[in-house]
């Protein structure tokens, strides 16, 4: 199995092909345990201009988009695409690129990029056809295409089984719930996003287990929960979005409280 698919508390101290990889895959594992501050210190500390400077870039670029900082997000991923020297670091930048525009609201430009992702000759890995879908389900939803949003994570579904990585099929699993319940099947949006949220809590992935109990409050799936599994989704969402403010340097860790979406988990 590749290491990049283990449970991020496993991958901290998986073997490593080398120095410079090994802190790139640190990264990963701590950005994917929400523990932010870390990431940035190992991945930062990363210098030169090759293709672990790229990846770690990019990684960057991710940590601050899940902090809805798109436009720092789009200088790293800018970055990263200027260093990029292999067909996996190329289609990670474009995609995180793809994924800045999303978030900015820019469906032409996010299209465009994905575009230029989908375009890159040679087989980029797993994990970019697991994200390739997870843009493509975005750019559909921001085009309000549901039916195609939801083919786009159903690909990514099935990557993601195919890998072995249970954080990639949480997220995955958060794509199709979106999908399933702007397409009218809300029973099935349930239990996409409970099975979603039992795998990132087992797994420790405190940044899909907010947006996991942000979809499960959501008008459509909060009706279908039972008042006492409200309460405890509710908690569970909170407790991941403090827990990720307490890794985050103190002006980085108020403007993530502040985020609206964040924020209603609090109240």
């Amino acid at each position: 199995m590749d290491p990049l698919a283990l449970p991020p508390s496993d991958l901290l101290s998986a073997p490593s092909s080398g120095e410079r990889a090994g802190a790139w895959q640190r990264g990963v594992a701590l950005g994917a345990l929400g523990r932010y501050g870390d990431a940035f210190i190992e991945l930062e500390a990363l210098d030169g201009a090759d293709r672990w400077v790229s990846l770690a870039s990019s990684t960057l670029g991710s940590l601050h988009r899940q902090l809805g900082r798109y436009l720092p997000a789009r200088a790293l991923d800018l970055r990263a695409l200027d260093l990029a020297a292999d067909a996996e670091a190329r289609v990670e930048a474009l995609l995180g690129l793809a994924a800045d525009a999303v978030g900015l609201a820019e469906t032409d430009d996010a299209a465009g990029h994905l575009g230029a992702a989908l375009a890159v000759g040679g087989d980029p890995g797993w994990r970019p056809r697991v994200r390739s879908g997870w843009v493509a389900a975005e750019v559909a939803f921001l085009r309000g295409d549901a039916g195609p949003g939801l083919e786009a994570a159903e690909a990514s579904v099935r990557a993601a089984h195919e890998s072995g990585s249970g954080r990639h099929l949480a997220k995955s699993l958060l794509f199709r719930c979106v999908g399933r319940l702007l397409t009218g099947d809300a029973g099935a949006a349930l239990d996409d996003g409970e099975a979603a949220l039992r795998l990132a809590l087992a797994l420790g992935t405190r940044p899909l287990v907010w947006p996991a109990v942000a979809l499960l409050r959501a008008p459509g799936l909060a009706e279908r929960l039972p008042a006492d599994r409200l309460g405890e989704v509710r908690a569970q969402g909170r407790g991941a979005v403090l827990a990720i403010a307490t890794g985050l340097p103190r002006d980085l860790a108020g403007e993530w409280l502040a985020k609206p979406d964040v924020a209603a988990l609090l109240r």
